[in-house]
């Protein structure tokens, strides 16, 4: 299973990105085309499409209370369905209006009409209706319809975003965002030696720490780093040694005692960790960004989840902060 798209058997509580709403008699294959595009985009997504029928109508409410974004997708022939307070497109936005904090869409493919009548739907319909919607083509702009979905449509959300440089992920969340305050940064990795040497890197770090921005690095002792990264190493390419890269970190914390703190972890680092925490988030806590690089044995890239980002709206984020906490509570300060 990939980190963009989830098993809808999972547990009852596992919140989504977007829950998609949709007729099976009229609308499967254009709201599977949506699912696919939101999920290659990095959302975490609800659709019934996979899902088995032990305690459906449970499940379909539980989803659609914890999702950020409603998409009901209608169809031409959907109008008459739209007064039906037995069918499912009522129930699901019955169960939408009862998240405060939901973002309701409706998608109107080519050809739907809204019932000039209001008694032609039902209470429910008529409040979705309301909602700013976007129409979308079945043609070749149906791409560039998608597009504009993911864009201008869904709130509260930060998709992953995969293959990103390093430097443009920090510039991003330390520089260039205005909706956030930086207020601390993780990083974990072998050495990090690129960091202590000059150019993008260490330029925005230096700046960071003169801003007052906490900075917490995991390193791996010299041990432990020599122990596996022996297998990624080109023996004809030049490396800063684990040595002095210790070094450098420890100069630059003796430096920014009040904002930089440096600890060795024993156990060798499989992937890079880089977090951007931000003053506010979900549930009063830290929110952030996440981006982490696994590392390539002998240059070698398995598959294509080789790096990925991702906010702390997707639930993997909390995964990767936890493994993060536990490693540098089980280290030791430079």
């Amino acid at each position: 299973m990939s980190l963009t798209e989830k098993n809808v058997n999972s547990q009852a509580d596992q919140s989504y990105d977007v829950f998609i709403s949709y007729r099976h008699e009229s609308g499967y294959y254009v709201s599977h085309i949506i699912y696919t595009k939101l999920c290659a985009n990095g959302y975490t997504v609800f659709m019934d499409k996979t899902m088995d029928s032990c305690k459906y109508e449970e499940k379909i409410h539980s989803a659609i209370l914890h999702s950020r974004n409603y998409l009901v997708v209608l169809f031409p022939g959907d109008e008459a369905a739209l007064g039906d307070e037995m069918g499912w497109l009522h129930r699901e936005a019955t169960w939408a209006l009862e998240n405060p904090n939901i973002n309701i869409v409706p998608v109107m493919c080519e050809g739907f009409e809204w019932p000039k009548n209001e008694q032609a739907m039902t209470e429910s319909i008529r409040k979705v209706q309301k909602n700013n919607g976007i129409p979308v083509h079945k043609d070749y702009s149906l791409d560039a319809d998608l597009d504009k979905l993911c864009d201008s449509f869904l709130k509260n959300v930060h998709p992953s975003k995969p293959q990103i440089k390093t430097e443009d992920f920090f510039k991003y969340n330390l520089e260039t965002r205005t909706d956030v305050t930086p207020c601390r940064v993780d990083m974990a990795f072998h050495a990090g030696a690129p960091w202590l040497m000059p150019g993008a890197k260490n330029g925005l770090l230096a700046q960071s720490l003169e801003r007052g921005v906490r900075w917490r690095v995991l390193i791996n002792t010299v041990e432990a780093a020599e122990s596996i990264a022996r297998h990624m190493r080109d023996e004809n390419a030049m490396y800063v040694s684990f040595e002095q890269a210790r070094a450098g970190w420890k100069r630059l914390a003796e430096r920014y005692p009040e904002c930089l703190e440096v600890r060795e972890c024993r156990i060798p680092l499989i992937h890079v960790h880089h977090a951007v925490k931000f003053a506010e988030g979900e549930k009063g806590g830290l929110g952030g960004e996440l981006h982490v690089k696994y590392y390539a044995y002998n240059n070698i890239r398995l598959d294509n989840a080789f790096e990925h980002t991702v906010s702390s709206y997707s639930p993997y984020y909390s995964i990767y902060d936890d493994e993060f906490e536990f490693l540098w509570n089980q280290s030791d300060r430079l």
